[in-house]
Formats: C-alpha cells, structure tokens, sequence
C-alpha cells in the first residue's frame, strides 16, 4: 500500500479574504495549502486530496533522499491540532467517508455500515453524504489497535499452550515407551 495514502489529511471548507476555500493539512508533515472552492465543480474536493497525497509523497521523497526516516503515521494528528489550523476544536472536524476510508485503511463501504450503525460518529450534507468526525475515526484507530494487541496476545499464548501440550504429549508417549519396554523386560526374564 502506498505509505503516502496512511497519513492523515485534513480538509476544510473555510472563508478567507470573503472567500470559500479549500483548507488541507497534514499535520505529521507540517504540510499546509489552501485552493478556491469552485462551486458546482464536484470533483474539485477528490482533486484538492490527491493535490495534498502528492504533496505527502514528495515529503516522503525527500524524507528518503536526506536518508531520514518519513515521521510516525499519526503522530502529530494524535498529539493534537498544530498551530497552524484555523480551529481550535480539533474533534468537531469531520471528513468524507472516502477520506475516512483512507484514514482506517478500509473500503468505503465499511465506513458507511460503520456510520450507519453508529460505530462512527457524524452528519449527513444536505447532499446526504456521511462526514465522519475525526475523533470518531481516531476512537475507532484505538479500538482497532487494541483488539489487534489483544488478538496477538491471545494467539501467543495459544502457541504457549499448544506447544506445552505437544511437550506433556512427548512426555506421557515417552513414559509409556519406558514401562511397555519395563514390561517386556520382565517378560523375558520370567520366560527363561
């Protein structure tokens, strides 16, 4: 998968200078841009994000070619809202369930029977397309988190457990073989 399409983007529609612009962050970045919102151009918004995935690879690129390690996925988006962004309120940001997608590394679909089920939290456009909460997709990044650390705990100690009974398995066959050779040993020695 690619690395640049992991990290969390935010996008905003805000006013600027009495006009209605696309906001687009990546805080583990620092990467800012803004672009004029164009009314009725529906595609405009999908082409403002693969604007700043570019822009996340060329990061990336020169991450690499300073021989430098790309920042933590997440970090800075979990340690709150960077100075830059326009809002303080960090958790009533919302993003389309595409994004969502992106952000949880999922299909869509998912984000929207998560949303319908009320899994993620958010609201509906006039338009009836799902936004979902940034707080809610990072509550569910948890979630996730943690049942993949219970499920490898589990997993270990299901190794430990059937490699003690392989052990206990070895040691009764091994019992077993020691009296069933005692036993024919006294047979012989009771024949003759």
């Amino acid at each position: 998968m690619d690395l640049a399409l992991r990290y969390p983007v935010i996008v905003q529609v805000i006013t600027r200078n009495d006009r209605d612009v696309f906001y687009g962050c990546v805080p583990d970045f620092g990467i800012e841009t803004f672009e004029v919102v164009d009314p009725g151009n529906v595609p405009q918004e999908y082409m403002f994000h693969v604007k700043l995935r570019r822009m996340i690879r060329e990061a990336i690129g020169v991450c690499r070619a300073e021989e430098k390690e790309p920042p933590l996925i997440g970090l800075a988006s979990s340690l709150g809202s960077s100075p830059a962004l326009p809002y303080n309120d960090e958790d009533q940001k919302s993003v389309s369930t595409t994004l969502a997608a992106q952000m949880l590394g999922v299909h869509p679909d998912t984000i929207r029977s998560l949303f319908d089920s009320g899994v993620l939290k958010g609201s509906l456009t006039k338009g009836g397309q799902r936004m979902v909460l940034l707080s809610s997709i990072r509550g569910e990044e948890d979630q996730r988190t943690q049942r993949a650390e219970l499920r490898k705990l589990e997993l270990r100690a299901k190794m430990k457990n059937s490699k003690r009974k392989q052990r206990r398995i070895q040691q009764q066959k091994k019992e077993k073989l020691e009296r069933f050779q005692a036993n024919m040993a006294e047979l012989a020695q009771a024949e003759t």
